[in-house]
């Protein structure tokens, strides 16, 4: 069974949130893909604290597509998320190299589309 607003509403199941408020902002339609992201951040061992980054910059992503899922993402479009941080958002160097980094990981480790992100320099 998927897990959505509608089965939990349905059987009375709360929301689970990981401690970031703006993960409540996330669409639905992109909750199954945070989900097999912080699983496969456990699964490849990766430290607490990068967890937390990770989760972090990737559920800005999420939260900026909204509806569109981030599974049909091209990297154009990627590109233009990346610019957008940059130029409107006046991310630091480290900020949008951790952003990259989160965003190449979903890509490339859980996606399995690898070198995804370099189709962007």
């Amino acid at each position: 069974m998927p897990d959505n607003t509608f089965y939990r509403k349905l059987f009375g199941i709360e929301r689970e949130y990981s401690g970031k408020s703006s993960l409540i902002k996330i669409h639905e339609v992109n909750l199954p893909a945070l989900n097999r992201f912080k699983e496969q951040l456990l699964i490849k061992a990766y430290s607490p604290n990068t967890i937390r980054t990770y989760v972090t910059e990737f559920a800005q992503l999420l939260i900026t597509i909204k509806s569109f899922s981030v599974d049909e993402l091209n990297a154009e479009q990627l590109r233009s998320y990346f610019l957008y941080c940059i130029k409107k958002l006046q991310l630091s160097e480290n900020a949008l190299h951790s952003r990259m980094n989160a965003v190449k990981f979903y890509f490339e480790q859980v996606l399995n589309r690898e070198n995804f992100l370099r189709l962007l320099c």
